[in-house]
């Protein structure tokens, strides 16, 4: 859909009979909704899979990551837990630091 929309966005958006923007706002709203969610899921999984990082979704809030260490943690687990979570943040991050 998105290739067939002409380059302003904006402009198209005014155009767009009333019916069709209420529903293209409803859609918004509902991936707006959903961001945080799939943020976390997207951290959970780089964690996962590119650090080999035990991670979960609390029970009750799927924006709440919960990690999983080991019963004995050493300093260089943690060390390397913490290396990992920055190398996701910076990699996931929106802004420049």
């Amino acid at each position: 859909m998105t290739s067939r929309i002409p380059a302003k966005a904006a402009a198209t958006y005014r155009m767009m009979p009333g019916k069709a923007r209420f529903h293209l706002e409803a859609a918004m709203r509902e991936l707006e909704a959903s961001l945080e969610d799939m943020f976390v899921l997207r951290f959970m999984t780089k964690l996962s899979k590119e650090h080999d990082v035990l991670t979960f979704v609390t029970a009750n809030n799927n924006r709440v990551m919960r990690i999983q260490p080991p019963l004995v943690l050493t300093m260089e687990e943690a060390d390397r837990f913490l290396v990992a979570f920055r190398a996701v943040r910076a990699d996931l991050a929106t802004f420049e630091a």
